[in-house]
């Protein structure tokens, strides 16, 4: 998780740069993440982009 925070500047996009709190940022994450398990057994992950001019 820490890699995907690291790139795509999810800090910054949380507005949670100047700490750089992991715990802080993954609670300002969790209304925007959605984790389901599918048919197979493995767990899709969704999460919803607020700004429109940040792409993933």
């Amino acid at each position: 998780m820490k890699k995907v925070v690291n790139k795509f500047n999810l800090y910054e996009y949380y507005d949670e740069d100047e700490e750089r709190n992991y715990d802080k940022l993954i609670k300002s994450m969790s209304g925007d993440l959605s984790f389901e398990p599918n048919e197979y057994g493995m767990v899709e992950i969704s999460v919803v982009n607020k700004k429109s001019r940040t792409k993933c």
